[in-house]
């Protein structure tokens, strides 16, 4: 099955929402944009819903911004996002990997729908 590759309602819909969670959290576009490695010009295309939005930066994003408003804003430009021990931050590191091998299962699961 074939479908378009033009963006649609729904991806409107999920540029709004990110817009708005972006919005919520304090966090700039350029940041955002930076945190996931695309361009702002990309990533504002993405919140107006002129382009379509992979799956995984998608969910990424969404990580992104759940953390930080966790973090009350977020984390000052020139803060380390992590100062804990380097256990701690072995840890974290080994989750984080999890974390991504599982969305990247989940992204080729969907692509072979």
């Amino acid at each position: 099955m074939k479908t378009s590759r033009k963006p649609d309602q729904h991806d409107k819909a999920k540029g709004r929402e990110l817009a708005r969670l972006r919005k919520a959290a304090g966090i700039s576009q350029e940041r955002l944009a930076r945190q996931l490695g695309i361009s702002t010009k990309q990533f504002g295309k993405y919140e107006r819903g002129q382009s379509r939005m992979p799956a995984g930066r998608y969910e990424l994003a969404l990580q992104i911004l759940q953390m930080a408003r966790g973090k009350a804003g977020g984390f000052a430009e020139d803060q380390a996002p992590f100062a804990g021990s380097p256990r701690e931050k072995e840890t974290l590191l080994k989750e984080l990997r999890n974390l991504q091998d599982y969305v990247k299962r989940c992204i080729d699961a969907a692509e072979r729908l």
